[in-house]
Protein backbone atom coordinates (compact mmCIF):
# COMPACT_ATOMS: atom_id res chain seq x y z
CA UNK A 1 0.00 0.00 0.00
CA UNK A 2 1.06 3.65 -0.85
CA UNK A 3 1.71 5.69 2.12
CA UNK A 4 -0.38 8.91 0.55
CA UNK A 5 -3.08 9.86 1.63
CA UNK A 6 -6.03 11.11 -1.36
CA UNK A 7 -8.58 13.83 -0.66
CA UNK A 8 -11.94 14.04 -2.91
CA UNK A 9 -12.45 17.42 -2.08
CA UNK A 10 -16.46 18.89 -4.24
CA UNK A 11 -18.35 21.71 -2.93
CA UNK A 12 -20.91 19.59 -1.76
CA UNK A 13 -24.29 20.62 -0.42
CA UNK A 14 -26.11 21.35 2.96
CA UNK A 15 -29.49 20.99 1.68
CA UNK A 16 -29.55 17.51 -0.74
CA UNK A 17 -27.62 14.99 1.50
CA UNK A 18 -27.42 13.11 -2.07
CA UNK A 19 -24.89 15.78 -3.30
CA UNK A 20 -21.98 14.46 -0.35
CA UNK A 21 -23.54 10.75 -0.76
CA UNK A 22 -21.91 10.96 -4.60
CA UNK A 23 -18.50 12.12 -3.47
CA UNK A 24 -18.31 9.79 -0.55
CA UNK A 25 -19.34 6.80 -3.02
CA UNK A 26 -16.50 7.53 -5.39
CA UNK A 27 -14.11 7.98 -2.29
CA UNK A 28 -15.29 4.47 -1.16
CA UNK A 29 -14.78 2.77 -4.49
CA UNK A 30 -11.52 4.33 -4.63
CA UNK A 31 -10.44 3.05 -1.00
CA UNK A 32 -11.50 -0.53 -1.83
CA UNK A 33 -8.75 -0.54 -4.20
CA UNK A 34 -6.41 0.03 -1.80
CA UNK A 35 -3.77 1.65 -4.03
CA UNK A 36 -3.70 4.98 -1.25
CA UNK A 37 -3.01 4.79 2.60
CA UNK A 38 -6.37 6.96 3.32
CA UNK A 39 -9.09 8.00 0.92
CA UNK A 40 -11.40 10.49 2.26
CA UNK A 41 -13.80 13.43 0.50
CA UNK A 42 -13.67 16.60 1.53
CA UNK A 43 -16.75 19.58 1.41
CA UNK A 44 -16.98 23.30 0.99
CA UNK A 45 -20.32 22.26 2.58
CA UNK A 46 -20.02 19.27 4.27
CA UNK A 47 -17.91 17.22 6.91
CA UNK A 48 -15.54 17.23 6.75
CA UNK A 49 -14.54 20.35 5.74
CA UNK A 50 -11.45 22.05 3.49
CA UNK A 51 -10.43 23.13 6.50
CA UNK A 52 -10.26 20.11 9.06
CA UNK A 53 -10.09 17.20 6.46
CA UNK A 54 -6.11 17.22 7.15
CA UNK A 55 -6.43 16.81 10.52
CA UNK A 56 -8.58 13.88 10.42
CA UNK A 57 -5.79 11.94 8.11
CA UNK A 58 -2.12 10.12 9.31
CA UNK A 59 -0.14 10.17 5.92
CA UNK A 60 2.29 13.13 5.91
CA UNK A 61 1.70 13.08 1.94
CA UNK A 62 -1.56 14.26 0.83
CA UNK A 63 -3.17 14.67 -2.56
CA UNK A 64 -6.10 16.83 -3.28
CA UNK A 65 -8.09 16.19 -6.55
CA UNK A 66 -10.79 18.92 -6.19
CA UNK A 67 -13.86 17.07 -8.20
CA UNK A 68 -15.16 20.31 -9.83
CA UNK A 69 -15.53 20.73 -13.52
CA UNK A 70 -13.28 23.95 -13.85
CA UNK A 71 -10.61 25.91 -12.65
CA UNK A 72 -12.42 28.76 -10.43
CA UNK A 73 -13.19 30.67 -7.39
CA UNK A 74 -13.36 27.68 -5.45
CA UNK A 75 -10.30 25.63 -6.88
CA UNK A 76 -8.20 28.10 -6.99
CA UNK A 77 -9.23 30.36 -3.52
CA UNK A 78 -11.67 29.03 -1.55
CA UNK A 79 -10.19 25.48 -1.17
CA UNK A 80 -6.72 26.46 -0.86
CA UNK A 81 -7.12 28.98 1.81
CA UNK A 82 -9.22 26.92 3.68
CA UNK A 83 -6.83 23.59 3.71
CA UNK A 84 -3.63 26.16 5.11
CA UNK A 85 -6.48 26.42 7.98
CA UNK A 86 -5.40 22.54 9.14
CA UNK A 87 -3.36 22.47 11.89
CA UNK A 88 -1.30 19.82 10.09
CA UNK A 89 -0.70 21.61 6.96
CA UNK A 90 2.83 23.15 7.79
CA UNK A 91 4.33 19.68 9.04
CA UNK A 92 2.86 17.81 5.82
CA UNK A 93 3.18 17.65 2.06
CA UNK A 94 0.12 18.46 0.35
CA UNK A 95 -0.38 19.16 -3.36
CA UNK A 96 -3.08 20.28 -5.14
CA UNK A 97 -3.84 18.88 -8.79
CA UNK A 98 -5.76 20.74 -11.36
CA UNK A 99 -9.62 20.42 -11.14
CA UNK A 100 -10.81 16.85 -12.82
CA UNK A 101 -12.79 19.22 -15.10
CA UNK A 102 -9.31 20.32 -16.79
CA UNK A 103 -7.97 17.01 -17.25
CA UNK A 104 -7.76 15.54 -21.04
CA UNK A 105 -9.55 12.30 -19.43
CA UNK A 106 -12.24 14.43 -18.49
CA UNK A 107 -13.16 15.40 -22.19
CA UNK A 108 -12.83 12.17 -23.12
CA UNK A 109 -15.46 11.15 -20.75
CA UNK A 110 -18.05 13.61 -22.00
CA UNK A 111 -17.58 13.06 -25.47
CA UNK A 112 -18.03 9.42 -25.16
CA UNK A 113 -21.05 10.09 -22.45
CA UNK A 114 -22.65 12.32 -25.33
CA UNK A 115 -22.04 9.42 -28.19
CA UNK A 116 -23.94 6.59 -26.08
CA UNK A 117 -26.69 9.32 -25.09
CA UNK A 118 -27.85 9.77 -28.54
CA UNK A 119 -27.28 6.15 -29.39
CA UNK A 120 -29.53 5.17 -26.70
CA UNK A 121 -31.88 7.66 -27.56
CA UNK A 122 -32.29 6.81 -31.10
CA UNK A 123 -31.27 10.21 -32.25
CA UNK A 124 -29.53 10.90 -35.67
CA UNK A 125 -26.63 12.81 -34.36
CA UNK A 126 -26.61 15.37 -37.69
CA UNK A 127 -29.74 16.57 -36.66
CA UNK A 128 -29.48 16.92 -32.83
CA UNK A 129 -28.94 19.85 -31.22
CA UNK A 130 -26.64 19.93 -27.82
CA UNK A 131 -26.12 22.00 -24.86
CA UNK A 132 -23.16 21.71 -22.50
CA UNK A 133 -24.48 23.35 -19.64
CA UNK A 134 -21.72 24.77 -16.84
CA UNK A 135 -22.19 26.57 -14.04
CA UNK A 136 -20.41 29.57 -14.44
CA UNK A 137 -19.24 32.89 -12.11
CA UNK A 138 -18.34 36.37 -12.75
CA UNK A 139 -16.43 35.78 -9.76
CA UNK A 140 -13.68 34.05 -11.54
CA UNK A 141 -12.51 34.45 -15.44
CA UNK A 142 -11.86 30.88 -15.86
CA UNK A 143 -15.08 29.20 -14.42
CA UNK A 144 -16.39 29.09 -18.15
CA UNK A 145 -13.36 27.80 -20.05
CA UNK A 146 -13.48 24.28 -19.24
CA UNK A 147 -17.76 24.52 -21.00
CA UNK A 148 -16.47 26.62 -23.37
CA UNK A 149 -13.39 24.18 -24.67
CA UNK A 150 -15.92 20.82 -24.19
CA UNK A 151 -18.23 22.45 -26.62
CA UNK A 152 -15.29 23.28 -29.36
CA UNK A 153 -13.85 19.92 -28.73
CA UNK A 154 -17.34 18.41 -29.44
CA UNK A 155 -17.73 20.65 -32.58
CA UNK A 156 -14.50 19.52 -34.11
CA UNK A 157 -15.58 15.83 -33.41
CA UNK A 158 -18.79 16.37 -34.83
CA UNK A 159 -20.33 14.96 -32.41
CA UNK A 160 -23.89 16.44 -33.06
CA UNK A 161 -25.25 18.86 -35.65
CA UNK A 162 -25.17 21.18 -33.45
CA UNK A 163 -23.20 21.93 -29.51
CA UNK A 164 -23.90 24.76 -27.47
CA UNK A 165 -22.52 26.06 -24.40
CA UNK A 166 -25.49 27.50 -21.78
CA UNK A 167 -24.41 28.29 -18.05
CA UNK A 168 -26.32 28.94 -15.03
CA UNK A 169 -24.84 32.08 -13.63
CA UNK A 170 -23.71 33.28 -17.07
CA UNK A 171 -24.58 34.37 -20.07
CA UNK A 172 -26.01 32.55 -22.65
CA UNK A 173 -28.73 31.68 -19.38
CA UNK A 174 -29.65 27.89 -19.57
CA UNK A 175 -33.70 28.97 -20.22
CA UNK A 176 -32.49 30.25 -23.75
CA UNK A 177 -31.80 26.83 -25.07
CA UNK A 178 -35.18 25.95 -26.73
CA UNK A 179 -34.85 29.27 -28.99
CA UNK A 180 -31.53 28.90 -29.94
CA UNK A 181 -30.90 25.81 -30.94
CA UNK A 182 -31.95 24.60 -34.56
CA UNK A 183 -32.79 21.15 -34.38
CA UNK A 184 -36.38 19.99 -33.30
CA UNK A 185 -34.53 17.13 -30.87
CA UNK A 186 -32.25 18.84 -28.23
CA UNK A 187 -30.08 17.11 -25.66
CA UNK A 188 -29.14 18.80 -22.45
CA UNK A 189 -25.82 17.83 -20.80
CA UNK A 190 -24.93 19.22 -17.44
CA UNK A 191 -21.54 20.09 -17.10
CA UNK A 192 -21.57 19.43 -13.61
CA UNK A 193 -20.12 16.75 -11.08
CA UNK A 194 -23.82 16.01 -8.82
CA UNK A 195 -26.92 15.24 -9.65
CA UNK A 196 -27.57 17.75 -7.20
CA UNK A 197 -30.28 20.22 -7.52
CA UNK A 198 -29.02 22.09 -10.66
CA UNK A 199 -29.31 18.91 -12.53
CA UNK A 200 -32.38 17.65 -11.21
CA UNK A 201 -34.22 20.53 -10.87
CA UNK A 202 -33.03 23.87 -12.17
CA UNK A 203 -31.57 22.91 -15.68
CA UNK A 204 -35.24 20.90 -16.65
CA UNK A 205 -36.96 23.77 -15.14
CA UNK A 206 -35.15 26.40 -17.21
CA UNK A 207 -35.78 24.95 -20.48
CA UNK A 208 -39.41 24.42 -19.19
CA UNK A 209 -39.40 20.58 -18.58
CA UNK A 210 -41.49 19.58 -14.91
CA UNK A 211 -39.41 16.33 -13.59
CA UNK A 212 -41.83 13.94 -11.33
CA UNK A 213 -40.95 14.12 -8.21
CA UNK A 214 -38.64 11.38 -7.26
CA UNK A 215 -37.88 11.38 -11.25
CA UNK A 216 -33.91 10.56 -11.77
CA UNK A 217 -32.33 11.82 -15.23
CA UNK A 218 -32.33 11.28 -18.11
CA UNK A 219 -35.74 13.50 -18.22
CA UNK A 220 -37.96 13.62 -21.56
CA UNK A 221 -40.59 15.76 -22.90
CA UNK A 222 -41.72 18.13 -25.42
CA UNK A 223 -41.12 21.93 -24.47
CA UNK A 224 -41.22 25.06 -26.64
CA UNK A 225 -41.50 23.58 -29.92
CA UNK A 226 -38.56 21.00 -28.65
CA UNK A 227 -38.43 17.13 -28.01
CA UNK A 228 -35.70 17.95 -24.91
CA UNK A 229 -33.99 14.68 -23.24
CA UNK A 230 -31.87 16.20 -20.12
CA UNK A 231 -29.16 14.30 -18.91
CA UNK A 232 -27.71 13.22 -16.01
CA UNK A 233 -24.48 15.09 -14.31
CA UNK A 234 -21.49 13.83 -16.50
CA UNK A 235 -19.95 13.80 -12.63
CA UNK A 236 -22.18 10.69 -12.60
CA UNK A 237 -20.29 8.88 -15.39
CA UNK A 238 -18.46 5.52 -14.11
CA UNK A 239 -15.63 6.76 -16.27
CA UNK A 240 -15.01 8.86 -13.14
CA UNK A 241 -13.49 6.13 -11.00
CA UNK A 242 -10.74 5.02 -13.39
CA UNK A 243 -10.05 8.64 -13.87
CA UNK A 244 -10.10 9.53 -10.36
CA UNK A 245 -7.18 7.04 -10.40
CA UNK A 246 -5.46 7.95 -13.17
CA UNK A 247 -5.04 11.76 -11.88
CA UNK A 248 -3.95 10.94 -8.35
CA UNK A 249 -1.41 8.09 -9.78
CA UNK A 250 0.58 11.01 -11.51
CA UNK A 251 0.83 13.29 -8.34
CA UNK A 252 2.80 9.80 -6.58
Amino acid sequence: MNSTALVLAAHGSSSDSGVNEDVWRLAGAVRRLGLFAEVTAAFHLGTPSFATVLDGLTADDVVVLPLMTSEGHYSDTVLPQALVRNRRYPSIQVRQTQPIGAHPGFLDLVEARIRCLLVAEGLDPAATAVALVGHGTARHHRSRSATEEAVDRLRRRQVSGEVMAAFLDDAPRVATIPERARFFDVVVVPFLISNGPHAARDIPAAVGMAPLHGQHPPFRGQTRGRAMVCDAAVGTDPGMLPLIISIAREQR
